[in-house]
């Protein structure tokens, strides 16, 4: 039995899946263990592994019940080149094939029916936009997000707006901005599962470097990442459905961590404005566009 550890966000977590279910594979007699946050072991659901999950911190006594114990502390955080996933696999000595590095979410034939009854479809092309990442250096300026969704009202999508309750306060139907197509989807308290269920339900997805669009990724649903921080590749290789869009900035990316209450990298512009500058000056007419492309690509 093997433990493996990490203590991180959804993100984190989605980008294990290639790791585990490649342990499963060579090692089918080996029982996996999870450790991390009770309230994201829930992407794992319905991938047939791991075997157990284990709340964070772990105790002694329950590392101790298994014959080795593996942890990606601090690995992933002082990359600067390499994904996520070869990052982690590497720290094992564990080799994967190219074709083996994809990450995996599954989305329940329940959830599916969920997400359909709660939000029916309509004649238009729908698109989800999640409106802040976790980190306040990954957000997206509100400014941008919203001139993006009402140029794709105005090109003919019906927008998602998803996040946790907090992300966006204002009406459920964002008609103030002169578009009626835009759903203020925040405030319907969605947890993580429900949220992808819905993003799954969409014709594409724009999001933040954050948990959705990973999930976006392991679906292998069209999707557009905005990145400035972290190299995109660095996330998004091995999702080809991805599509990134990156600011040209000299201070980007930075590859930050949120670290000691610091926000931003010190003495730079965005700790200065409280926000990311990079990803703020990007041009929102390019970004809707670029969505508006894979729409119409799938169609």
């Amino acid at each position: 039995s093997i433990l493996v550890m990490r203590n991180g966000g959804i993100g984190d977590l989605i980008y294990l899946t290639p790791i585990l279910r490649e342990m499963k594979r060579r090692w089918p007699q080996v029982s996996l263990g999870v450790a991390a946050r009770p309230e994201r072991l829930a992407v794992f659901q319905g991938l047939g592994y791991p075997d157990f999950v284990e709340s964070v911190p772990v105790r002694t006594s329950t590392a101790t019940k298994y014959h080795a114990v593996a942890h990606f502390e601090n690995l992933i955080e002082l990359e600067r080149e390499r994904h996520y996933v070869d990052v982690m696999a590497d720290s094992l000595g564990l080799e994967l094939p190219t074709e083996a590095k994809g990450c995996e979410y599954l989305v329940s034939l329940a959830e599916r029916a969920w997400a359909a009854e709660k939000y029916p479809r309509t004649s238009k092309p729908r698109v989800a936009i999640q409106v802040r990442a976790a980190s306040p250096y990954r957000t997206v300026a509100l400014h941008v997000v919203g001139t993006v969704a009402m140029h794709l009202s105005e090109m003919g999508a019906e927008i998602y707006l998803l996040g946790a309750g907090n992300d966006l306060p204002g009406p459920r139907r964002m008609d103030g901005m002169g578009v009626a197509d835009v759903w203020n989807l925040t405030l319907d308290g969605l947890s993580f599962r429900q949220s992808v269920a819905v993003m799954s339900q969409c014709d594409a997805m724009l999001g933040p470097d954050s948990a959705l669009l990973v999930a976006a990724g392991a679906l292998g649903m069209p999707a557009v990442g905005m990145f400035a921080a972290i190299r995109a590749d660095m996330r998004t290789r091995y999702h080809p459905s991805v599509t990134v869009i990156s600011p040209a900035a000299a201070c980007a990316p930075c590859h930050f961590h949120e670290s000691a209450g610091a926000l931003y990298p010190k003495d730079g512009p965005c700790a200065k404005t409280g926000r990311c500058e990079p990803l703020a000056g990007l041009g929102s007419m390019r970004v809707a566009s670029t969505v508006m492309e894979l729409v119409n690509r799938a169609k």
